[in-house]
């Protein structure tokens, strides 16, 4: 969203932080070569699957059609562009406009919304196409604790820990054991509790 110049989250001390004057200065360090773009292109990425864990990290989630086809230099290539300053979705190719859907991995809420067989289906669908064990996303928040969907395969761990919105500091923890079973918990900051989630096979 900085990225688009969509700054409605941007606290107005953040703003006042870059030098005078505040907006333009702070344009030009979300631009190519700008201090934070240029940074966020050193080693950029939309998703992340871990190789021992076979757990798919991503904001908000893959729905099945768009694991099929996906590629990550997809969000590399949209990101650069939008740090060129193409920003408006006239630019933007028929993937990129996909990417920027409400089922691209940006804003899909399937995981988190719906009901449990279908998403547990779209879940299945999904991890097969991507060769991964485990789908962890944030973006739809549950501010109470994290959300375990699936026999433990969907993790959303958005707990809108941020103080703008006053959840819930989480830390998920995945380990292999010995016997090669993957094991999950959920450490919460705030009371120190543990929580062991049951992964099915």
């Amino acid at each position: 969203m900085n990225a688009m110049h969509d700054w409605r989250y941007v606290d107005p001390q953040d703003l006042a932080s870059f030098p005078i004057p505040h907006e333009k200065t702070r344009l030009e360090a979300f631009s190519l070569n700008g201090s934070i773009g240029s940074d966020w292109m050193i080693d950029y990425g939309v998703t992340y699957l871990d190789p021992v864990m076979k757990a798919h990290f991503m904001h908000a989630g893959l729905d099945h059609e768009h694991s099929v086809d996906y590629n990550e230099s997809l969000g590399v290539e949209f990101m650069e562009n939008l740090l060129r300053g193409h920003r408006e979705s006239k630019y933007w190719s028929i993937k990129e406009h996909g990417f920027w859907t409400n089922s691209g991995p940006m804003w899909y809420r399937g995981y988190a919304l719906l009901p449990e067989k279908q998403a547990c289906e779209e879940a299945s669908k999904a991890m097969k196409e991507l060769n991964a064990d485990f789908l962890v996303m944030g973006h739809t928040p549950s501010f109470e604790h994290a959300v375990v969907r699936c026999g433990g395969r969907v993790l959303l761990i958005d707990t809108g820990l941020s103080t703008a919105y006053g959840g819930r500091p989480v830390v998920l923890q995945m380990r292999k054991k010995k016997t090669g079973d993957i094991e999950v918990r959920f450490h919460y900051d705030d009371t120190r509790d543990i929580h062991m989630i049951d992964v099915l096979p």
